[in-house]
């Protein structure tokens, strides 16, 4: 979707910075959930973001996973890349198996949108009103769901 002037910021730099920051005084057990976060978020991104890309994108990186497949997405995109890919990442079918994990990668990904758009990292953010919108859905029914989930024995 992007080659913005920050297309030297490569999701996996950006990721890197975030998740420091965000790790910075926390709890070991928190830690650790964040560090579970980050595999299950970019295994997503290898193996179905590519869907948000444009055809030159997905060539570059059908060439970066010739190289080495493992986080190849990461290494060649960029921030818009990886907002227009997370509403769904949230979907049901792609949350983590435990509640409480999941809980945390829904918080995570909220924090992470917040964080984008904080840094100006999304150039193009008016043009992304709707995907914005579907983010925002996403994150209020993943909270939902989650909730009732926790309230079933």
């Amino acid at each position: 979707m992007t080659t913005t002037r920050n297309s030297e910021l490569t999701i996996a730099r950006l990721l890197d910075d975030f998740f420091a920051e965000v790790a910075e005084g926390a709890r070991p057990t928190t830690v650790r959930r964040l560090a579970t976060v980050r595999m299950h978020l970019e295994a997503y991104l290898d193996e179905h973001a590519w869907h948000v890309l444009t055809s030159r994108q997905l060539a570059i990186l059908r060439a970066e996973q010739q190289h080495n497949p493992v986080g190849a997405f990461a290494r060649t995109m960029g921030a818009e890349d990886l907002f227009f890919a997370f509403s769904c990442y949230l979907r049901p079918e792609y949350r983590l198996r435990n509640v409480v994990d999941a809980r945390c990668q829904v918080r995570v990904i909220g924090q992470l949108t917040q964080w984008l758009y904080a840094r100006g990292l999304l150039a193009n953010w008016r043009d992304m009103a709707c995907i914005a919108l579907d983010i925002e859905c996403a994150l209020r029914e993943a909270r939902r769901s989650l909730a009732t989930a926790a309230a079933q024995p």
